[in-house]
């Protein structure tokens, strides 16, 4: 990943709370890795090293931002957004996107986030959603409505 790149995940993670809200999500503060517990700590480490198990993928960044409380679509004790930021060795852009690369596989592959999404709020209590990320336009985001965990609004591959 070149200077170019690594600005851009930057600054791709400090927009996505604008381009992909939950309503009107906004991230107000980060969250220490600190506050989650052992086992939560522990599933994130696997789903990491499940994401690097595939092709050249990386996991270039993992970080935690609180939700208000007023956006988290039902779920009052699940206050935090956590967000994967992947790239591939084997990623090729065109401008600011990726146009191949393993990483896009994986963000094309709904069943698998839904599935990390779903271990991820089943160990963490804090956690009510999960961006999987390459820049501000190629993501997805999903989390728990009414319980369930699914696609939110906004997400998919974006270009816009």
């Amino acid at each position: 990943m070149n200077i170019r790149q690594i600005n851009l995940v930057t600054i791709a993670l400090m927009l996505a709370q604008f381009i992909c809200p939950i309503g009107n999500l906004a991230t107000a503060q980060t969250v220490d890795p600190k506050d989650f517990s052992t086992p939560c700590k522990a599933t994130l480490f696997d789903i990491e090293r499940e994401l690097e198990s595939y092709k050249t993928v990386y996991v270039s960044d993992v970080h935690a931002g609180r939700i208000s409380s007023q956006n988290t679509n039902g779920q009052t004790n699940r206050s935090v957004n956590l967000f994967f930021s992947l790239d591939a060795y084997d990623s090729v852009w065109r401008g600011d996107a990726a146009t191949r690369s393993s990483a896009l596989d994986i963000l094309n592959s709904p069943n698998l986030l839904r599935s990390y999404t779903t271990r991820i709020v089943q160990s963490c209590d804090t956690i009510g959603s999960v961006n999987f990320m390459m820049t501000e336009y190629q993501f997805r985001q999903f989390g728990l409505s009414n319980n369930n965990v699914v696609e939110l609004r906004c997400s998919g591959i974006c270009r816009r």
